[in-house]
């Protein structure tokens, strides 16, 4: 793992980035009999993660000489061993591909449990969060900033960074007839399935004029196949008391609980410009949906009107993906 992010960090002028996942399936890939819990992941990553960074300063980049007159290639003595056993591995190193320059790979996590959260706040650049609403990403921004300073960092070392999906068009009506026809296959079964796993609630006979409120919903499953998404959908139960339909809608069910915004590039803009302005976020991910149109929306007409609004660069000053974070 190592070698390969490193590997393309330089085939990519030192732009590569590593998104840390700890995953929610394939565990019989490895053997076992059912997913370890969020506790056991995110103790192996952080072992995993502080080897692969060990092994990316086993080899410094100042150790090259690419000396021809001497025949030297590079400083042995700069070059060591890691010699790392741990819980998880055993791994003794060094790396035989040295770091690319002064720019070092920025780290990625997703984590939003307690576990992952201070799993990010120990080592994330950013964070690509789950925040279907703004109270949700202020209060992620809020709680990931004092973790980090619980871990000897500033505050402003991570960054929040929400997938936000876009549906959009030259009209609001447009861009909810845009968001209908992309979700008009949606298989119903499948997400009354997914709220059952997630909450254990089984809507499959549920009334469709009843609204479902928090005192309709059973003790949380012991082991729910996201703790993240279904503490999210308690949340907009709570808050909302949709209808079955409503429920099935939201984003928490059908998107991964991203922030979402259907409507014009202008509503867009209005809803960004709103979230950092209450430092919900400090930039986000572009997930444009429904069309080729509304992704050119986002790249041609929002990208500019962000920057317009201060909110974005206009210019890049830095040429790795760490000094675009840095200078956001």
């Amino acid at each position: 793992m190592a070698r390969q992010i490193q590997s393309l960090h330089w085939l990519s002028n030192g732009r590569a980035g590593w998104n840390i996942v700890t995953a929610l399936d394939g565990n019989e890939n490895f053997g076992l009999a059912e997913m370890p819990s969020a506790e056991e992941r995110y103790a192996r990553a952080a072992e995993f993660t502080e080897v692969v960074r060990l092994l990316w300063e086993s080899y410094p980049a100042d150790a090259i000489r690419a000396d021809r007159v001497s025949g030297v290639y590079a400083d042995t003595a700069r070059v060591r061993s890691i010699a790392h056993v741990g819980r998880h591995l055993s791994v003794k190193g060094p790396l035989t591909l040295p770091c690319f320059g002064n720019a070092r790979v920025p780290l990625i996590q997703a984590g939003a449990s307690p576990a992952g959260r201070n799993f990010a706040a120990s080592i994330a650049d950013a964070v690509f969060a789950s925040t279907p609403d703004k109270q949700a990403a202020m209060d992620l921004r809020l709680d990931l900033r004092r973790r980090a300073e619980g871990h000897g960092r500033q505050a402003g070392d991570i960054l929040v960074m929400p997938g936000l999906s876009l549906y959009l068009a030259d009209s609001r009506a447009e861009a909810k007839d845009l968001f209908a026809a992309t979700h008009a296959h949606a298989d119903r079964a499948r997400a009354i399935a997914s709220v059952r796993a997630m909450i254990g609630l089984d809507l499959a006979d549920w009334p469709q004029d009843k609204r479902i409120t928090i005192g309709d919903l059973p003790t949380m499953p012991q082991a729910p196949r996201s703790r993240t998404h279904s503490e999210l959908l308690r949340r907009a139960i709570l808050r909302d008391e949709p209808t079955v339909d409503e429920l099935l809608r939201l984003p928490e069910v059908m998107a991964s609980a991203h922030w979402q915004i259907v409507g014009t590039v202008d509503d867009a803009l209005a809803e960004i410009r709103d979230w950092m302005a209450d430092a919900a976020i400090d930039g986000f991910i572009a997930v444009p949906g429904g069309s080729v149109t509304s992704m050119r929306l986002v790249l041609e007409r929002l990208v500019p009107s962000l920057a317009d609004a201060g909110l974005f660069r206009k210019h890049y000053e830095a040429s790795t993906f760490i000094g675009h974070l840095a200078e956001r």
